[in-house]
């Protein structure tokens, strides 16, 4: 399942944000429908390659997808070819927007909402994100992204709680970007930050809530007998990135956000999802530093247990 990058504006500007070589105000882009339409094919067609006989999905993403001019217009046509939308968003958008995702067939768009601390959102911003929440609760998943070991945890499960969310929480890490600055998680910040996920496992697991790992963890950040605890809990345990392919305006590909700058090319030349997975495994490096400097001498990392953090260290 691709990431489909529709618009490259938001109207936030994240300290953490994996996007930042890419944000153009000055020069903003979009992505036209029927750019977006033949991305759709593409993925249609790498899933029946594939075997797979569930229904095609495909993630929209910016920037903030839902300021693309014709939003509405794209998801209704993706829809009208039988695809389910994840749709990754920082939660501001006006109401009618929402009011226009209320109104969508169930399950054809799960909204992940990234969620913020409410002093970084204008007051009108935050008014939009308690209306979108409130109205679109059966469709949200929260996501949270974590770029200091001081994380507010407390908040998120109290918005699950409050707007009566989905019981399910994409936990990110912020990582660094090729190229471009952002706040991220260092190597010796990560055992803390480990400390305080045991911590927000206990108390989600207690809730009922599930938390589910994004890409950039490593297993090292653990003790074994801490993992024991995550998967008692529930948690859905990630140490491995396969790599998220990330497709932008006029066919260009990168592998994820962090690697945007570098080893860019066009899906248009490939045949399947897969052949460009299969395309980036044999053009990037095997990793020497990783994360901690020293990750390919890891038997974790050299038995594929964990990748050793985002390829975005071994950039820097």
């Amino acid at each position: 399942m691709p990431n489909v990058f529709i618009t490259n504006i938001c109207n936030l500007r994240c300290r953490y944000c994996f996007a930042k070589g890419m944000l153009g105000a000055a020069n903003p882009e979009e992505m036209t429908l029927d750019e977006v339409m033949k991305i759709a094919d593409f993925v249609k067609r790498s899933d029946g390659q594939a075997g797979a006989f569930l229904p095609s999905m495909i993630s929209l993403l910016g920037g903030e997808p839902t300021l693309h001019s014709q939003f509405p217009r794209i998801v209704d046509s993706l829809i009208e070819q039988g695809l389910v939308i994840k749709l990754f968003s920082n939660g501001t958008f006006p109401r009618e927007r929402a009011d226009y995702l209320a109104k969508l067939p169930e399950g054809k768009v799960n909204i992940i909402l990234n969620i913020n601390k409410r002093e970084t959102y204008t007051p009108s911003q935050w008014e939009n994100v308690v209306y979108n929440l409130t109205h679109l609760n059966s469709m949200i998943s929260l996501g949270f992204t974590i770029f200091q070991t001081d994380f507010d945890y407390h908040t998120v499960l109290r918005y699950i709680t409050q707007f009566d969310l989905k019981r399910d929480i994409r936990l990110g890490i912020s990582m660094p970007i090729v190229n471009a600055t952002n706040a991220f998680v260092t190597y010796p910040e990560y055992k803390v930050a480990a400390k305080r996920i045991l911590r927000f496992a206990e108390e989600s697991f207690e809730q009922n809530v599930t938390i589910g790992f994004d890409c950039g963890f490593i297993l090292c950040m653990f003790s074994r007998k801490e993992l024991g605890r995550l998967k008692l809990r529930n948690v859905r345990l990630n140490f491995v990135c396969d790599g998220a392919i990330d497709i932008g305006k006029n066919g260009r590909v990168w592998r994820c956000f962090p690697l945007y700058s570098i080893h860019n090319t066009d899906y248009t030349r490939f045949d399947s999802v897969n052949a460009l997975k299969d395309h980036y495994n044999a053009l990037l490096p095997v990793k020497v530093k990783g994360i901690s400097g020293v990750c390919g001498r890891c038997r974790h990392y050299r038995q594929r247990n964990c990748s050793g953090g985002c390829y975005g260290y071994e950039y820097r």
